[in-house]
């Protein structure tokens, strides 16, 4: 063999193993939480906010109530581990909270993916969220992250590193990757019996 000359079959693996961990890293890239879903890295932790809990409100105001029952829905998932694909105590990913919570407290049944319940509802103003609306985040080219606002800047999400967890939006981390807030007008939803309505998602 002529000095400085690969032989072909360790030349064939080494392209191979270079192909194999490019391959890799870009389905690592893609995938995340859901292929639309985020990864918290590689970013330093988001913080954790602190829980404040909500004044009595009048049973007549629809948000105040849904806010009470938004931490309490909180408390039961509160710390429950990531897993991509999950819907389950034992793992759940963001859209997968999205859809629990919905369903649990308002019997509506949304999308499943973040690329989904982007585009279902309303776009409103960051300024006029108000509890239950959604949050989204952009956390990577072509990863997105979902939550549910619940009140004073802080909104509950299922984070792929401290599972579900309550942030604040005006984390450095958050801050700088919020995408878009949406209302589901979900106590209307809620009210139709019949399941007709044209706003429910499929």
């Amino acid at each position: 063999m002529i000095p400085g000359q690969i032989p072909g079959s360790a030349l064939r693996r080494w392209r191979h193993r270079l192909l194999s961990a490019a391959l890799c890293g870009l389905a690592l890239n893609l995938v995340g939480c859901g292929l639309f879903e985020a990864r918290d890295a590689p970013s330093p932790l988001p913080q954790i906010a602190p829980i404040v809990r909500p004044r009595p409100a009048p049973l007549t105001d629809d948000t105040a109530q849904l806010r009470g029952q938004l931490y309490q829905h909180y408390q039961l998932w509160r710390g429950t581990p990531y897993r991509l694909g999950g819907i389950t105590t034992r793992g759940i990913d963001c859209s997968g909270f999205v859809l629990i919570t919905f369903k649990a407290l308002l019997d509506l049944r949304l999308p499943r993916t973040v690329e989904e319940q982007a585009s279902f509802g309303q776009a409103i103003n960051p300024a006029d969220l108000h509890s239950g609306d959604l949050v989204f985040f952009r956390t990577g080219v072509a990863m997105r992250h979902v939550g549910i606002y619940l009140e004073q800047g802080r909104f509950m999400h299922a984070s792929t590193r401290r599972g579900v967890m309550v942030s604040a939006l005006a984390d450095n981390y958050w801050r700088q990757r919020f995408w878009q807030a949406r209302r589901i007008h979900a106590p209307q939803v809620a009210h139709d019996k019949r399941g007709a309505s044209r706003t429910r998602g499929r």
